[in-house]
């Protein structure tokens, strides 16, 4: 017999009139705490090649593509390939969320 599949008690997914929607899951009203602490594993350590920080230490500072590629004699295309990598790895979707992610995980000051 199956919990409920965030927080496991024996509640079930019935639908009733005391459940919230969250993303996909129904959680029962005796489950809303768990609305923001859905159970996963611990995510691994985040590890940037250094060619991604040092792209990073310029995007942090405001510097373009191509500012980038002249500074660490690179072509713009490349650089674009780092940052698609450091945002691909910190789950962000533009340069400034990047930045931010990568200080905030202590990778770069």
């Amino acid at each position: 017999m199956g919990g409920h599949p965030l927080c496991g008690c024996a509640c079930a997914a019935r639908r009733s009139a005391g459940q919230r929607r969250r993303g996909a899951a129904w959680l029962p009203a005796h489950c809303a705490r768990l609305s923001g602490e859905v159970r996963r594993a611990p995510a691994p350590p985040v590890r940037l090649s250094p060619r991604e920080l040092d792209v990073l230490a310029w995007v942090g500072l405001g510097c373009g593509n191509a500012e980038i590629a002249r500074r660490l004699g690179l072509l713009p295309e490349t650089v674009k390939s780092y940052l698609r990598g450091a945002m691909h790895k910190l789950g962000t979707h533009n340069r400034h969320e990047t930045v931010v992610a990568a200080r905030r995980l202590g990778l770069m000051p």
